[in-house]
Protein backbone atom coordinates (compact mmCIF):
# COMPACT_ATOMS: atom_id res chain seq x y z
CA UNK A 1 0.00 0.00 0.00
CA UNK A 2 1.38 3.52 -0.50
CA UNK A 3 0.44 7.03 0.72
CA UNK A 4 0.00 10.18 -1.67
CA UNK A 5 0.58 13.44 0.79
CA UNK A 6 -0.28 16.68 -0.51
CA UNK A 7 1.06 19.48 2.57
CA UNK A 8 -0.23 23.19 2.09
CA UNK A 9 -1.07 26.29 3.34
CA UNK A 10 -4.92 27.02 2.92
CA UNK A 11 -6.54 30.89 2.89
CA UNK A 12 -8.45 30.70 5.93
CA UNK A 13 -11.29 32.75 4.20
CA UNK A 14 -11.43 29.96 1.54
CA UNK A 15 -11.33 27.02 3.61
CA UNK A 16 -14.87 26.24 3.71
CA UNK A 17 -14.42 26.18 0.20
CA UNK A 18 -11.90 23.70 0.03
CA UNK A 19 -13.97 21.55 2.42
CA UNK A 20 -17.04 21.51 -0.34
CA UNK A 21 -14.46 20.12 -3.07
CA UNK A 22 -12.58 18.01 -1.30
CA UNK A 23 -16.30 16.61 -0.55
CA UNK A 24 -18.23 17.17 -3.90
CA UNK A 25 -15.74 16.93 -6.20
CA UNK A 26 -12.41 15.32 -5.14
CA UNK A 27 -13.43 12.53 -3.34
CA UNK A 28 -16.38 11.32 -5.50
CA UNK A 29 -13.23 11.68 -8.38
CA UNK A 30 -10.55 9.69 -6.35
CA UNK A 31 -13.73 7.16 -5.84
CA UNK A 32 -13.01 6.24 -9.38
CA UNK A 33 -9.67 5.47 -9.72
CA UNK A 34 -8.20 2.25 -9.63
CA UNK A 35 -6.68 1.16 -6.62
CA UNK A 36 -8.38 4.23 -4.23
CA UNK A 37 -8.41 2.56 -0.56
CA UNK A 38 -9.34 5.93 1.03
CA UNK A 39 -8.18 9.15 2.06
CA UNK A 40 -7.74 11.55 5.05
CA UNK A 41 -7.37 15.27 5.77
CA UNK A 42 -5.08 16.28 8.73
CA UNK A 43 -5.84 19.94 9.77
CA UNK A 44 -2.66 21.57 11.66
CA UNK A 45 -2.80 24.62 13.82
CA UNK A 46 -5.95 26.22 12.33
CA UNK A 47 -4.86 29.94 12.33
CA UNK A 48 -2.11 28.74 10.17
CA UNK A 49 -4.17 27.05 8.22
CA UNK A 50 -1.69 24.30 7.39
CA UNK A 51 -3.68 21.00 5.85
CA UNK A 52 -1.77 17.41 5.01
CA UNK A 53 -4.04 15.65 2.91
CA UNK A 54 -3.34 11.52 2.44
CA UNK A 55 -4.88 9.62 -0.46
CA UNK A 56 -4.28 6.22 0.31
CA UNK A 57 -3.21 3.36 -3.10
CA UNK A 58 -2.95 -0.45 -3.34
CA UNK A 59 -0.42 -0.16 -5.43
CA UNK A 60 2.36 2.30 -6.38
CA UNK A 61 2.05 2.32 -10.02
CA UNK A 62 -2.02 3.11 -9.01
CA UNK A 63 -0.44 6.24 -6.37
CA UNK A 64 1.49 7.36 -9.86
CA UNK A 65 -1.79 7.13 -12.20
CA UNK A 66 -3.46 9.70 -10.15
CA UNK A 67 -0.87 12.46 -11.13
CA UNK A 68 -1.36 12.04 -14.57
CA UNK A 69 -4.91 11.42 -14.60
CA UNK A 70 -6.59 13.22 -11.63
CA UNK A 71 -4.17 15.32 -9.76
CA UNK A 72 -4.17 18.22 -12.44
CA UNK A 73 -7.77 18.74 -12.01
CA UNK A 74 -7.78 18.51 -8.30
CA UNK A 75 -4.47 21.15 -8.74
CA UNK A 76 -6.98 23.71 -10.84
CA UNK A 77 -10.05 22.96 -8.43
CA UNK A 78 -7.85 23.95 -5.08
CA UNK A 79 -5.31 26.63 -6.43
CA UNK A 80 -7.61 29.85 -5.80
CA UNK A 81 -7.76 28.25 -1.92
CA UNK A 82 -3.67 27.92 -1.43
CA UNK A 83 -1.93 30.30 0.42
CA UNK A 84 0.91 28.02 -0.36
CA UNK A 85 2.51 25.80 -2.80
CA UNK A 86 2.03 22.19 -2.73
CA UNK A 87 4.15 19.91 -1.18
CA UNK A 88 4.08 16.19 -2.49
CA UNK A 89 5.35 12.77 -1.31
CA UNK A 90 4.78 9.46 -1.79
CA UNK A 91 4.77 6.55 0.68
CA UNK A 92 5.16 3.05 1.45
CA UNK A 93 2.80 1.77 3.78
CA UNK A 94 4.37 -0.33 6.48
CA UNK A 95 1.85 -2.33 7.50
CA UNK A 96 3.92 -4.75 9.71
CA UNK A 97 3.81 -2.73 12.51
CA UNK A 98 0.01 -1.68 11.93
CA UNK A 99 -2.51 -3.28 14.25
CA UNK A 100 -5.43 -1.89 12.86
CA UNK A 101 -7.10 -1.06 10.11
CA UNK A 102 -3.72 -0.07 7.90
CA UNK A 103 -2.86 -3.94 7.73
CA UNK A 104 -6.35 -4.99 6.95
CA UNK A 105 -6.81 -2.34 3.84
CA UNK A 106 -3.46 -4.33 2.73
CA UNK A 107 -4.45 -7.42 2.51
Amino acid sequence: MYARMLEFTVKPERKAELIHLIRAEIIPGLNEQPGFVDALLLEGDFALGRIIAISLWHSKADAERLMLQFYPKIKEWIAPCLASPIVMRLYNVNTEVSSGMFSEMAC
